[in-house]
Formats: structure tokens, C-alpha cells, sequence
């Protein structure tokens, strides 16, 4: 059979300023980027805007939003979270995690463009690597260990590719083999509980999906146990909610359309493999999957919002928005239904913030 490539842009992709308006409108230039757990604190919502809006090197503007604001407020944020990061590397942590937060803002900072030469970056990767997957934190241990895994995926992987294998190794044993959470991933060591959920779930597909991009093979029955606990979690209407048969939200819903978008294409047969920034496989079209994302992505036409998560807590407003940045990128739309997600989203948080601000505060309940 013909060798057939699924273009998914790395989840790593690191930024480039925002150029003229010629360059702001080349589609071309999409590229994409991953991660943000919640938004707990100051420094926490700031790494949204990193993630959603700073970090793109396209940009989708329309006249009414100048490219000079926008990097302005990259600069600014840049500048708060390293004025945040402590003498040993870290950042404030959040209770259940050692590393977390600093895997986080660390990724953050390699998207917007600094390197593993940046004096920034080189104390936190020295923070990150005294941690293993059973240091890193007992609770979050999910999401810290794949954000781990990213960080040094996209900064320097030839000298950490013993420590990406170590962690990609780790989420592979501590996936759900059975029950109706079979692929699966949940909070502490699950492996030996029927629990899951979709949030933590996403978080390892992310960081599996970058260790294979830097050589590390995983099994192919992870993949295949990840694409069936997507399959099941997707509702009737389309939509993805934060556990199995959970009503939908956004949030949920953007992490399984990305999710399964990866799962799937990786699942295809045991000889995909990631080469570049596509995912190679051998069988011909998927309409099954391509349904599925398509019902996934007219559930978030029907429900869209930058101001909130639709359907979902109100302070998962920034989580919602980092997977609607994910969402459109890794399916390659501009609009989803009839709304220009990027320049809505991004003239929406330029608005919140303000000219007074570096940083974006956590949104409350609504």
C-alpha cells in the first residue's frame, strides 16, 4: 500500500514574533502549540496567552488588531514569568506536584522563543532533570511528568532522550489495560484502579506524541488502547466530556478532537511512525475518524466562545482556550463554524489583560 501522512503540526513548535499584516494573514505559516492544565494563579494565566496567541507565528488578524500589541504583550508575559522563576530554577508550585508548574512555564518559555542557551531555561532544565516520575509529585503525577516530558523533548532532546524514554515508559505502564477506563490516564498511579479521565488522558497522548517525534517508539497497543478510550468517550452530539458518558464542554471536547486526532492516526496499523511533522501509516482513508472529528469540531461551531468554556466551569476558561488554539491548528481550520477562532480569541485576551498588566489573572466561577 501507498505510504499515507497525516499532518499534525508539533505540539513544540517554537514561536516566532508576529510579523507585518501581509505575513498575519498567510495561512502557510499555522503552526501550533500545547498545554495548561488550569488556571489557578497569576502566572498560571499568563502562560495561556503564551500558548494561544503569543506563540503564533501565523497570525489570523483582521485591521483592527495590530501585530505591535501582540508582541508587546509576548514580551511582557515573557518578562513576568521570568521574573516569577526562583535562584534554583523552579517556579511556585502548586500543591500535589514538585515540578509542574515549572515543566509548564518552562514550555511556555520555549514556545515563545527562548533556547535551552538562555540562562532562564538552562536553571529550570537543570531544576526539571533532578526529578522522576516518582519524585516529580503524587497526585499530578499525569500531567507533571508529560509536561516534563515536552519540556525536554523541545529543548534539548539528543541530551535528554534517556530521560524522555524513562517517562514515556513510565505513562505506558501507568495506562489503564482493562475496564471500561481501559487507555486511559488518571490521577496518582492508576494503573491499578478503574479510573480516568480526559484531562489527565490528554496530557499523556501530548507527551507520547513528542517523544515519538524525537525517536521514542512507543508500543503500539498503547496507541491502540488510547484510540478506543477516545472512541468511547465521545458523546452522541459530537462532544467529549471530562470522564466517560460525562456531558460534553469545550474543554473536553477540543482534548478529544486533538486527542483522538493523534490516537488514531498513531493506531492506524503498528507501522505508523512520526517523521517530521506527520504521522505516516499505510492504510488508505479514514472516514470513520474523520466523522468523528468532524462531528467534534460542528459540536464547537454550535457552542463557540473565547469567554467562556461552553457548557463547562467557568474557571476552566483558559484551559478552554488553550485546547481551542490545539483544536484549530491540529485540524488545520481557520474558522470553526462561522468564527475566526484565532483573532476572536486573541482580541479577546488582549482586552482582558489591559495596558496595565504583564500578566492574566485566573478567571473566578461564572
Amino acid at each position: 500500500m501507498m505510504k499515507k501522512s497525516l499532518i499534525i503540526p508539533r505540539i513544540g513548535d517554537r514561536g516566532r514574533r508576529v510579523g507585518s499584516r501581509q505575513s498575519l494573514n498567510d495561512d502557510k505559516n499555522l503552526s501550533f502549540f500545547a498545554c495548561h492544565p488550569s488556571s489557578f494563579a497569576s502566572p498560571l494565566s499568563s502562560l495561556f496567552y503564551l500558548f494561544s496567541s503569543l506563540l503564533f507565528p501565523l497570525a489570523l488578524f483582521g485591521a483592527d488588531l495590530d501585530s505591535r500589541v501582540v508582541n508587546a504583550n509576548i514580551d511582557r508575559a515573557v518578562n513576568y514569568l521570568k521574573s516569577k522563576q526562583k535562584a534554583d530554577g523552579s517556579w511556585d508550585e502548586y500543591m500535589g506536584t514538585n515540578a509542574g508548574v515549572s515543566a509548564l512555564c518552562t514550555l511556555a518559555l520555549l514556545n515563545a522563543g527562548l533556547d535551552k542557551n538562555d540562562p532562564t531555561i538552562d536553571k529550570s532544565l537543570a531544576y526539571l532533570r533532578k526529578f522522576s516520575p516518582g519524585t516529580i509529585g503524587s497526585y499530578y503525577n499525569v500531567y507533571s511528568v508529560a509536561l516534563q516530558t515536552m519540556v525536554f523533548s523541545l529543548a534539548d532532546p539528543s541530551r535528554d532522550k534517556p530521560l524522555i524514554r524513562r517517562n514515556a515508559n513510565w505513562l505506558e505502564e501507568n495506562q489503564q489495560k482493562e475496564g471500561r477506563n481501559a487507555g486511559g490516564w488518571g490521577y496518582g498511579n492508576t494503573s491499578k484502579m478503574d479510573y480516568a479521565d480526559l484531562s489527565n488522558s490528554q496530557y499523556a497522548v501530548l507527551a507520547l506524541y513528542e517523544a515519538e517525534r524525537v525517536g521514542v517508539r512507543c508500543d503500539p497497543v498503547t496507541w491502540e488502547l488510547t484510540r478506543t478510550y477516545w472512541e468511547r468517550g465521545q458523546n452522541r452530539d459530537g462532544s467529549w466530556g471530562y470522564k466517560i458518558q460525562d456531558s460534553g464542554t469545550g474543554s473536553m471536547t477540543c482534548a478529544g478532537i486533538a486527542s483522538f486526532l493523534i490516537a488514531n492516526g498513531m493506531a492506524e496499523n503498528s507501522g505508523a511512525f512520526v517523521e517530521g511533522n506527520n504521522i505516516f501509516c499505510c492504510q488508505g482513508n479514514d472516514e470513520v475518524g474523520e466523522s468523528r472529528i468532524r462531528q467534534g469540531l460542528n459540536w464547537l461551531g454550535r457552542h463557540f466562545s473565547v469567554s467562556s468554556n461552553p457548557k463547562g466551569p467557568g474557571h476552566y476558561l483558559f484551559y478552554y482556550l488553550y485546547g481551542l488554539e490545539r483544536t484549530g491548528r491540529m485540524t488545520g481550520h481557520r474558522f470553526i463554524g462561522e468564527h475566526d477562532w484565532y483573532r476572536e480569541g486573541t482580541e479577546y485576551l488582549i482586552k482582558r489583560k489591559g495596558e496595565l498588566l504583564a500578566f492574566w489573572g485566573a478567571p473566578g466561577p461564572s
